[in-house]
C-alpha cells in the first residue's frame, strides 16, 4: 500500500527540519551583477568608444575658445579620472563571473561532448550560486564521508518544497520503505529536487507528478514521472548536457540547463546513474539507480 504523500506529518517536519534554506543571492547584488555585464558589455562596443571619440575631439575644438586654460584641462583629466575609477569595479566584477564560466567551458569542451557550442553560448548568464554549485560537484573525485540515509526521509525531503505547488505529487516508496543508502544526503536531496523540479516545470497546472522507489536486486531505482508534452527524440542524448534546455510549456522561459547536469554528476559520485526515457502513455521517467549497501 503506497504511503501518504508529503502530508504525513512526522515525515513533513523531519523534511523541513533537514532542507537547508535556499540561497538568495541579495537584490542589491543581483542589481550589480546584471549592471556590471550590461555596463562591460557596452564599454567594448563601437557605439562606446565612437561616443568617446566624439567627446574628446569636442573637447580638443573647444580649446581655443577656452585659451586652452588649467580649467579646460581638468574638465578631460577630472571625467578620465572618475569614469576609470567605477569602471575598475564593474570590469572585475564581470570578469570573477566570467571566469567560472569559462572553466566552465573549457570542460564542456574537454570531454568533447557532441554540439556543446550551443549550450554553452549564455553561461555568462547564469546565476553565479548555480555555477559554483556544479563546478564544486564537477571537482569531487569521491564522497569523502558517506552517511546512512533513509530513503523515505531523503524522497520526503526532497519533494516536500514542491507541496505547496499547483501540481500533485504521489510518493510510493514501496519495499524500499525502510531501506538505507549511503552517501551525502544534501547532495542527493538536491538531485532529487532538480528531478522534481523539472518534472513539476512540464507538468500541466492541474496535473500528477508520481516519485516512486523499489529496491531491483543490489540497487534502489527511484523514478520521477510526469505527464507533460515529453522530452523530442533528438533531444534525448543531449538532456544531460551543462546549459542545454528545452523551452518550458506555456512560452515560459528556459531554465539554466544545470539541474539535470547536477543530477548526472551526483549520482556518479555515488556509483549510481541517472536516465531519461519516455513514458507510456505521454510523459517523461526519469529513473535514478544508486548502489544498496551489501547489509541491507
Amino acid at each position: 500500500m503506497p504511503k501518504p504523500n508529503v502530508k504525513n506529518d512526522d515525515n513533513e517536519q523531519h523534511a523541513k527540519r533537514e532542507q537547508p534554506p535556499p540561497a538568495k543571492s541579495h537584490a542589491i547584488t543581483r542589481f550589480f551583477d546584471h549592471f556590471a555585464a550590461h555596463v562591460t558589455k557596452w564599454a567594448g562596443s563601437p557605439t562606446a568608444f565612437g561616443a568617446a571619440l566624439i567627446a574628446v575631439l569636442i573637447w580638443a575644438c573647444t580649446g581655443p575658445a577656452f585659451a586652452y586654460s588649467e580649467t579646460w584641462q581638468l574638465v578631460i583629466n577630472t571625467g578620465t579620472t572618475i569614469v576609470t575609477f567605477l569602471m575598475v569595479f564593474l570590469i572585475q566584477q564581470n570578469q570573477n563571473k566570467d571566469a567560472r564560466a569559462l572553466h566552465l567551458k573549457l570542460d564542456e569542451l574537454l570531454i568533447a561532448l557532441k554540439g556543446a557550442d550551443e549550450g554553452l553560448v549564455d553561461a555568462e548568464q547564469l546565476d553565479e550560486d548555480k555555477l559554483l554549485a556544479l563546478a564544486a560537484v564537477e571537482h569531487r573525485q569521491r564522497i569523502e564521508q558517506p552517511t546512512d540515509i533513509d530513503v523515505r526521509t531523503l524522497i520526503d525531503a526532497a519533494v516536500a518544497p514542491f507541496a505547496d505547488g499547483g501540481v500533485q505529487l504521489r510518493v510510493d516508496t514501496g519495499d524500499a520503505e525502510d531501506l538505507h543508502i549511503r552517501g551525502d544526503a544534501f547532495l542527493l536531496r538536491q538531485l532529487l529536487s532538480n528531478l522534481v523540479d523539472n518534472a513539476c516545470d512540464f507538468s500541466p497546472a492541474d496535473g500528477v507528478v508520481d516519485v516512486t522507489a523499489h529496491r531491483d536486486g543490489a540497487q534502489l531505482r527511484i523514478v520521477v514521472a510526469d505527464r507533460g508534452p515529453g522530452v523530442p527524440d533528438y533531444a534525448l542524448p543531449r538532456v544531460f548536457e551543462r546549459f542545454f534546455s528545452l523551452p518550458r510549456p506555456g512560452g515560459r522561459s528556459r531554465s539554466s540547463g544545470l539541474g539535470l547536469a547536477f543530477a548526472a554528476e551526483v549520482a556518479a559520485l555515488h556509483d549510481g546513474s541517472v536516465r531519461l526515457e519516455h513514458r507510456d502513455g505521454g510523459g517523461t521517467r526519469v529513473i535514478v539507480e544508486l548502489p544498496v549497501p551489501a547489509t541491507d
